[in-house]
């Protein structure tokens, strides 16, 4: 699926500086035009979009051993697994390591998600959207 939206006002209204493309429950939105993208940041955010697809899934099982209320979370999935990913990492590099800067260790951890670490390694690779194998973030947990 390549749902993505060029020149996105929300994008324009909603991302810090420094950001330009994010992708919000299947939908890339960018602040640039099409011609201003670089391959390589549309690439990083459609990873994150199969990854949501693959998240989307998650509560099914659940739903279907215990109460079919679990359904409602299949749209945030992602974004809970995400923030759970973070928060773990936040704490780890905030407490355990010594950083006393909570801006930095915010960074460190965000940069230490298993979904992050995907998106950021393949993004150069064409070519990868095609072979990559589903769940291929799960991988990246041995390296938080």
């Amino acid at each position: 699926m390549k749902l993505i939206i060029y020149n996105s006002r929300l994008a324009k209204r909603m991302l810090f500086p420094g950001y330009s493309t994010i992708m919000l429950f299947g939908i890339i939105l960018t602040k640039r035009r099409k011609e201003e993208c670089p391959p390589a940041l549309i690439r990083h955010e459609q990873i994150h979009q199969k990854q949501y697809f693959e998240c989307f899934i998650l509560p099914v099982l659940p739903a279907v051993l215990f109460t079919p209320w679990i359904l409602t979370l299949c749209p945030l999935s992602f974004y809970i697994l995400y923030l759970a990913e973070w928060f773990i990492s936040f704490v780890r590099y905030f407490g355990s390591q010594g950083m006393t800067d909570p801006g930095r260790a915010s960074h460190r951890a965000y940069m230490s998600s298993a979904m992050e670490m995907e998106a950021k390694t393949k993004e150069v690779e064409t070519g990868y959207l095609e072979r990559r194998k589903h769940f291929a973030f799960m991988r990246y947990y041995d390296k938080i």
